[in-house]
């Protein structure tokens, strides 16, 4: 009856025979949600999501999937018992493992919860779904998805930086679930999101995930779109945010220009990339040169061969013999 041993039956559960789960530990469970004890019944709804997690679909009970989800509403009498336990917390992070356990299928049992949850008073709750977004969406599918999800995926992009910071994250994994029709609207907002805050770090989310947004859209779309957004994130004032958009934009166009017809011709839009990469070499400021150097470490990486040599490494020789240490050693290395 002590906490510990509630705090250990989902392990215990993950450990024995499925037909042993239902058979044994529920009852068990049950019992201690309605134990005398007030830190017994907390711990029980805490461990009640990852032991759910644990059982299959056809042995969790609409009523006993009903104990989870008034976890999430706030009149729940176990949550008005442990109002500084976090019960929501716990609610919300073990949502997306309940639902994967019972399928999409039985979503409709768990949307209301969901809902809760998403305008719980708390942000640590509102970030934890947020975070999820992309997880949910992967278990519901495309059409629950677009019905379901996308109204509060919208919803916590406009929400707190701590909230906001969960879909923006995984912003590529949720957007891969939805249907072209429906994620072609989010491809101005990525754009917009470089101009919306001064918070480096969304930036730097975004700088990440180039290589995977690219191929998720038409690419007229997102070659006017991503093309000029990798280029300005490549050469931002931060570092880092710099450091992760030169890692991708490689990745990025050679996925947007895979079947772009050789040689290039003066007006393709990655031939414009490349000389806008090029006139880089000629800027008065050396941390403009060196951010030339190190895109175009990535793009010989990813790009073809005789793509760079014809129209990138032969504007760049003179780096080679730049007077700031850094930049003629870093050239110097990309022709080695």
């Amino acid at each position: 009856r002590t906490s510990t041993c509630v705090e250990s039956l989902p392990e215990i559960a993950n450990a024995l025979p499925v037909d042993v789960r239902a058979e044994r530990l529920v009852p068990l469970l049950r019992s201690l949600y309605e134990d005398g004890s007030r830190w017994v019944r907390i711990c029980a709804c805490q461990a009640l999501g990852p032991f759910l997690a644990a059982l299959p679909s056809d042995a969790i009970s609409p009523e006993l999937l009903r104990l989870f989800t008034q976890l999430a509403a706030p009149a729940n009498p176990a949550r008005a018992d442990a109002a500084d336990s976090d019960i929501a917390y716990f609610c919300a992070f073990y949502l997306p493992g309940v639902a994967q356990a019972v399928g999409a299928s039985r979503w409709p049992e768990l949307a209301e919860a969901f809902r809760t949850l998403t305008t719980n008073m708390q942000w640590k709750v509102r970030r934890t779904l947020s975070c999820a977004m992309h997880e949910l969406a992967s278990i519901l599918g495309s059409g629950l998805t677009e019905s379901e999800l996308v109204p509060t995926f919208d919803y916590f992009l406009k929400d707190l930086d701590e909230v906001k910071v969960g879909v923006v994250a995984s912003i590529a994994p949720f957007l891969r679930a939805l249907s072209p029709e429906a994620r072609h609207k989010y491809l101005g907002a990525i754009v917009e999101m470089r101009a919306e805050t001064d918070n480096w770090r969304f930036r730097h989310t975004l700088a990440l995930q180039l290589a995977d947004i690219g191929p998720l859209f038409p690419r007229e779309a997102a070659v006017e779109s991503l093309v000029p957004l990798a280029l300005d994130l490549a050469t931002d004032s931060v570092a880092e945010v710099r450091i992760a958009a030169m890692a991708k934009v490689g990745a990025l166009l050679a996925s947007l220009f895979a079947d772009e017809p050789r040689p290039l011709a003066d007006a393709s839009p990655l031939a414009a990339f490349l000389r806008m990469v090029c006139n880089m070499a000629s800027s008065a400021s050396c941390h403009r040169r060196a951010n030339c150097v190190q895109i175009c470490t990535s793009l010989v990486a990813d790009l073809p061969p005789q793509l760079t040599r014809e129209h990138l490494l032969a504007e760049l020789a003179t780096l080679a013999e730049d007077r700031v240490p850094n930049v003629h050693r870093d050239m110097g290395e990309i022709w080695a």
